[in-house]
Order: C-alpha cells, then sequence, then structure tokens
C-alpha cells in the first residue's frame, strides 16, 4: 500500500504593532517550546518558515533559537521557507518590491543558515498569476496554495493530492496543495483524532501527499498570540503518533518530494 506522504509544520511572523514584552511572550510560550520539542523528533521531518522580520528579532534576543535551526537544517531535519522579508501581501505592491523582499529574505536565509531556500510562503495564501514570473525570477521553485485556489483551477478534491505545476511569461513554479481544512483542525482536536483524519485519507491505488502548515502563533497564551488551542503535552503526543506510523505515514519536506517525484499536471490558479 502507498504511504502517504505528509508536509507538516508551520508558518511564523510577529505582528505589525507588538510591543518587545509581547514578542517576547509570543517566543516564551509558541516558538521557543515548539522548536523544542521537533528537536527532541529527528526521526520527523519538518517544513518552517520564519518572516525576515521575526528571524533578525530571533537572531538578536535569542540567537540560541536560530543556533537550533541551523543545527535541525544542516542535519536536514527541517526545510526552511523563504518569501518576501517582511511578510508582505505580495499582490498589493509593486513588481520591483516584491523582488527586493523576496531576494532580501533569501540573502539572509542563505548567510544565515548556509542555504538557499527553493520555496516561498505567500502571507494569506493570496494570489495572482503574476507571481508566477516574480517567483521564478527569484529562483523559487514552489509555493503553497490552499484547497479553494484549487478547486478555482477546477481540479476537484479527488485530484488534489499531488502538487502540479503553473506557468506565466515563460516562467513556471510548483503549486503544492495546502489542506487548509485539516490545518485548522490541528486546533483543537485530540492527536488521535488528527491521525485519523490523516489515515482516511490513505489510498490503496496511489501514493498521496498532503501538505498541513499551521499559524505558529496558535501555540501560545497571552498577548501576541492567535489564540491558544493545545498544549506542549498533546503536540509531543501527536509527534509520537506519527513517527510510530511509519507503516503507512512518511513525512517528508517539499525540496525533497519534487527530487524524487516531479509533477505532472499543469493548472491555471485564477486571482484569489
Amino acid at each position: 500500500m502507498p504511504k502517504l506522504k505528509l508536509i507538516i509544520g508551520t508558518y511564523n511572523s510577529i505582528s505589525i504593532g507588538l510591543t518587545e514584552a509581547e514578542t517576547e511572550t509570543l517566543y516564551q510560550n509558541a516558538f521557543k517550546p515548539l522548536l523544542g520539542l521537533m528537536y527532541t523528533f529527528p526521526e520527523l521531518s519538518f517544513t518552517l518558515q520564519y518572516s525576515g522580520t521575526l528571524l533578525a528579532w530571533l537572531d538578536k534576543r535569542h540567537p540560541e533559537f536560530t543556533d537550533v535551526l541551523s543545527e535541525m537544517a544542516a542535519r536536514k531535519q527541517i526545510e526552511l521557507l523563504g518569501g518576501a522579508f517582511h511578510d508582505p501581501i505580495l499582490t498589493v505592491i509593486p513588481r520591483s518590491d516584491r523582488l527586493g523582499q523576496i531576494e532580501n529574505m533569501t540573502t539572509y536565509l542563505r548567510k544565515r543558515f548556509g542555504r538557499r531556500p527553493r520555496g516561498g510562503w505567500l502571507a494569506e495564501t493570496e494570489w495572482e498569476p503574476s507571481l508566477v514570473s516574480t517567483l521564478g525570477t527569484c529562483g523559487m521553485d514552489y509555493i503553497f496554495l490552499g484547497e479553494n485556489h484549487f478547486r478555482s483551477a477546477g481540479i476537484p478534491p479527488a485530484d488534489s493530492f499531488a502538487p502540479c505545476i503553473t506557468e506565466d511569461q515563460g516562467k513556471t513554479i510548483t503549486v503544492f496543495p495546502l489542506f487548509e481544512d485539516l490545518s485548522r483542525r490541528f486546533c483543537p482536536p485530540e492527536p488521535e483524532e488528527m491521525l485519523a483524519s490523516l489515515r482516511a485519507l490513505v489510498s490503496h491505488r496511489e501514493e498521496r501527499l498532503v501538505t498541513v502548515l499551521i499559524d505558529g502563533a496558535l501555540l501560545g497564551e497571552g498577548p501576541g498570540s492567535r489564540a491558544a488551542c493545545f498544549d506542549d503535552k498533546r503536540i509531543e503526543h501527536l509527534f509520537r503518533l506519527l513517527r510510530d506510523a511509519g507503516d503507512w505515514l512518511e513525512t517528508i519536506q517539499p525540496g525533497r518530494h519534487l527530487r524524487q517525484s516531479l509533477p505532472r499536471r499543469k493548472a491555471y490558479f485564477p486571482s484569489g
């Protein structure tokens, strides 16, 4: 039986207007404990995005955190995503600013972690087709778009378990399907419920890929957090369940998946 491939991780940023104390609370209650748990599960692969603003703050206030990120990236346990440095909505800023933001982020990650990101995160998954040429010019190989985008592209749910290629002005980029509903249900179901939801997606006929990326600020309590939906013990239990489900599930990073299996389907994703 083909295994279910799971891309799992978080996207992380700090909201405009947060005070230093509020950012510190978010770090202590969300970003730090999650990375600590990930570190203790080297058998699992994770995909992580941090805005450039947040990484700069972490490097200044908690360089031990980015040192751990660097170690995990070196042992290939995590893949760090690029994108726009200040996490803006790319569709509402000029092309020159898009290019500058993405290149600044790429340069930061390359200098700090020793490798160039191949994939990018789009804030709020806001999309328009012209972004393909921008992202392609900046050397991005892939991005993530949600279920509504795939439906708008005419891809039925049964066929949305694999990435596809989209094109603009001679540039192409791979689009990974982001399972937004499943990502939202990451908070607050019990770990067993989450695992059952994943198990239900296994196919006996084909290999399937599922992407679950959640807002890292959902972990914390207090100022700066978006919600407080689960605690460290539940996350640790979920990671243990994922590790022990190796007979039917494999965690994988998007870059490695593309090296193993190139997408075959092409699609046009309208603005949304």
